[in-house]
């Protein structure tokens, strides 16, 4: 699997995460930190209120759907 190459110093399990909550888009691996683990590379990052992949998920909603309302819910 390519993908295990973007997380080498993660377990099988941990890479398959990282991939899930990350994906290989070179934007979000930018903001991984490795040697901190999953945990924390999560809770500096998609946890973190006002970080940029906290908010993303949002904002993509915001910018391809135009009832925001229906799928927020």
């Amino acid at each position: 699997m390519d993908a295990a190459s973007f997380y080498p110093e993660l377990d099988s399990l941990d890479r398959v995460r990282a991939y899930a909550c990350l994906g290989g888009l070179p934007a979000y691996l930018g903001y991984w930190r490795p040697g901190i683990g999953l945990a924390a590379n999560l809770q500096e990052s998609v946890l973190l209120p006002g970080h940029m992949l906290f908010a993303d998920a949002q904002d993509l909603l915001s910018t391809e759907f135009h009832q925001e309302a229906l799928y927020a819910s």
